[in-house]
């Protein structure tokens, strides 16, 4: 899955006057610790909202959910496996799984179905990325 992310940001005057006279090796902090700071919410988001816990272990564990992913393993499985990448280059961020199923449980491959854990995440974060960015740049910006 690939997110392309463009923020508009209107009525900040001094905050752009501000960005003009940054070094652009500042400006390139300020977009990756934007991107960290989201990418980061991503992740807690998924672990935490996205994937169901308690769902129970062994003999005791209730069936696997229709159309959300459970954990019944607590932070073992994908739960414990999502991880934040920066890079490679200054405006990259990747969130995911290393765990071959994981992909089966977000996209859905016959005949399991579709269990979207980080697309979901994705979008409860999408609201706040233009006020992250923009208060990473005004942090930076002194202001």
């Amino acid at each position: 899955m690939v997110a392309i992310i463009r923020a508009r940001i209107v009525g900040l005057e001094p905050l752009l006057k501000q960005l003009g006279r940054m070094d652009p090796k500042q400006n390139t902090r300020i977009t990756q610790k934007s991107l960290r700071e989201i990418a980061l919410r991503i992740q807690k988001d998924a672990a935490e909202n996205q994937i169901v816990h308690g769902r129970g272990r062994g003999k005791h564990a209730s069936p696997p959910l229709a159309d959300r992913l459970s954990s019944r393993n607590g932070g073992a499985g994908i739960v414990g496996s999502i991880r934040v990448n920066m890079g490679p280059g200054p405006r990259r961020a990747a969130v995911g799984s290393d765990k071959v199923y994981a992909g089966v449980h977000e996209f859905g491959i016959p005949p399991f179905p579709r269990r979207a854990y980080l697309a979901p995440a994705l979008e409860e974060v999408s609201p706040m990325i233009e006020d992250i960015v923009v208060e990473q740049w005004k942090r930076e910006a002194g202001l």
